[in-house]
C-alpha cells in the first residue's frame, strides 16, 4: 500500500502528498514533528499536522517575509525572528550586509535541532556570527525586550494554535510597536487566504491598524499551502511600504542569488485583488 500524508485543511478540504520515505517523527514538548521526503516536493516539514516548508516552493515564503518588510526600510540594521525554527527566514535576513544582528527566538528546540540535519540548504545561518539564536518564547522576549532596540521584527511562526496562538494579538503587536525603532517595520502571515477565510485576515490587519500608521498586505505563491496564494501583514512605523521608493542600489550590491523575490516581485506584491481591498478598506 502507497503511504501518502494527508492535510486535513477543513471538514470539507484536504490535500495529499504522496511520501517517498520519512526521515524524522518525533513528539517535543510542544508539537509533533515530522520530516518526510516527498516526490515532488522534496524534503517536507509537517507540525501537529500542517505542513510548514517545502524545499520544492521555500523562496516563495523565506525571501517575501525577509526581503520585502528589510527592502521597505530605509537601514536595517538589527532584526528579531519570533519563531522560524527551519532557518530559512534567517539565511534570507543575513543576505543583507547591513544587518548587523539577527536575533533568533524559537520555541522548539527539537525543530531547530532537526531542521538543521534535514534542511542544510535553509539552515546555513545558525552558524553565521551576526546569528543569536535563543530556544525560548518569543511573546516573552518581546514583552522584556528594550525599547527601539530593533528595526524590523518578523514573525514567523505556526498557525494561530498551539504554541503560536499568542504571536495573533493585540497586546503582542503593541510590544512589537514598542521595541521598534522610529522607522521600524513588522511582517507576519496572516495564516489564511482572505478569499478563502476573510474573517480571520480581518481580523489580524485591524490588530495591526490599531497600532501602527501603515498597515498593507502583500502577497505570494506558495503551492503547498492552502490555495497556493499566499498573504503576509505589514505594520510600519515609518514610511508606508507601497509609495516607497524601491532601493535599487542596496539590492544590486547583495549578489545572493534568490528564486523567487526581486525587485519587480516586490512592487507587484503590493497590488490587490478587489476583494481584498475591500476587506482593508475595513480595517481602517
Amino acid at each position: 500500500m502507497e503511504e501518502w500524508f494527508t492535510e486535513h485543511n477543513s471538514p470539507t478540504e484536504q490535500v495529499r502528498w504522496k511520501i517517498r520515505r520519512v526521515l524524522f517523527e518525533g513528539k517535543s514538548e510542544f508539537q509533533t514533528i515530522r520530516i518526510i521526503e516527498t516526490h515532488d516536493y522534496g524534503t517536507m516539514l509537517i507540525l501537529d499536522g500542517v505542513v510548514q516548508v517545502s524545499e520544492k516552493d521555500e523562496a516563495g515564503y523565506h525571501e517575501m517575509l525577509a526581503h520585502v518588510p528589510l527592502y521597505s526600510h530605509p537601514n536595517p540594521r538589527r532584526v528579531l525572528i519570533i519563531g522560524g525554527g527551519d532557518g530559512g527566514t534567517l539565511r534570507e535576513v543575513l543576505n543583507h550586509p547591513g544587518v548587523e544582528q539577527a536575533v533568533m527566538v524559537e520555541i522548539d528546540g527539537m525543530v531547530v535541532e532537526q531542521c538543521r540535519r534535514h534542511f542544510p540548504a535553509l539552515a546555513g545561518g545558525f552558524n553565521d556570527p551576526r546569528t543569536e539564536l535563543i530556544i525560548g518564547d518569543g511573546v516573552a522576549h518581546v514583552n522584556q525586550a528594550p525599547d527601539a532596540s530593533y528595526d524590523v521584527v518578523l514573525v514567523d511562526g505556526t498557525d494561530p494554535l498551539g504554541p503560536g496562538e499568542g504571536l495573533f494579538n493585540s497586546d503582542f503587536y503593541s510590544h512589537v510597536s514598542r521595541i521598534l525603532t522610529e522607522d521600524g517595520l513588522t511582517a507576519t502571515h496572516t495564516s489564511e487566504n482572505p478569499l478563502i477565510k476573510p474573517w480571520v485576515v480581518e481580523t489580524l490587519v485591524k490588530k495591526l491598524a490599531g497600532i501602527f500608521p501603515n498597515t498593507c498586505l502583500f502577497r505570494s505563491e506558495i503551492p503547498i499551502y492552502h490555495t497556493g496564494s499566499w498573504y503576509f501583514a505589514l505594520g510600519s512605523k515609518g514610511n508606508d511600504p507601497r509609495t516607497s521608493s524601491f532601493p535599487v542600489d542596496r539590492f544590486l550590491k547583495h549578489a545572493t542569488p534568490r528564486n523567487y523575490y526581486n525587485e519587480a516581485i516586490h512592487r507587484a506584491a503590493f497590488a490587490m485583488p478587489s476583494h481584498v481591498e475591500e476587506l482593508l478598506s475595513r480595517c481602517q
